[in-house]
Formats: C-alpha cells, structure tokens, sequence
C-alpha cells in the first residue's frame, strides 16, 4: 500500500467518527431524543443480559437471539446514522436560508 492510500483512508474515518460524535452532540441536547436512546441502550443491555443467560440453556435460542442482537447493532447504527444525515442537512439549509435573507441596512 502507498501513503496516500493509508492517509486518505485515516482521514476518512476520522471524518466518520468526527460525524458520530456531532451526531451525539445533537441527540444529547435533545430530550426527546436523549429519552429514546436512553431506553434503546436499556433494550440493548437487557439483549446482552439474555445473551449470557441463553449461553447455558440452548444452543437454539443462543442462536436467535445472537441474530437479534446482530439485527439491533444494525438498527442502532442505521438510525444514528440517519439522524446525522438529518442534522447535518437542517444545519446547512438553514445557513443557506440565513445567507440569501435579506440584510437592511440600518
């Protein structure tokens, strides 16, 4: 691998990680938001808790619910990830909004 193939992908996930962390930063000073992560995170330790339990009673329901723990990383994701698409897009329409209003002189 060259150097601009590893510096382009570093700066690529920072730039990632960068995005999650304004997406955080938005979800934190909404409550609604803030609400619904908070009982999301709940669901997901509750998943981690039967995952444990399950490890000893059968191999079967291990199986399913590692499948939906699977499936609710990835709905976790999706969702925070749309929701940055969301914040970032309202926040450059109202730049864009603020920078063609028009200006009186006073």
């Amino acid at each position: 691998m060259n150097i601009l193939s590893i510096v382009s992908g570093v700066i690529v996930f920072c730039l990632f990680i960068a995005f999650f962390i304004y997406t955080g930063i938005n979800i934190k000073n909404s409550k609604k938001l803030k609400k619904i992560y908070k009982n999301i995170g709940w669901l997901g330790v509750a998943l981690l808790a039967s995952l444990f339990i399950s490890v000893h009673l059968s191999r079967e329901v291990h199986i399913v619910l590692s499948l939906i723990f699977v499936h609710y990383l990835k709905l976790t994701y999706s969702m925070t990830f749309i929701l940055g698409v969301f914040f970032l897009v309202k926040k450059i329409y109202s730049k864009i909004k603020d920078f063609f209003k028009p200006k009186f002189a006073a």
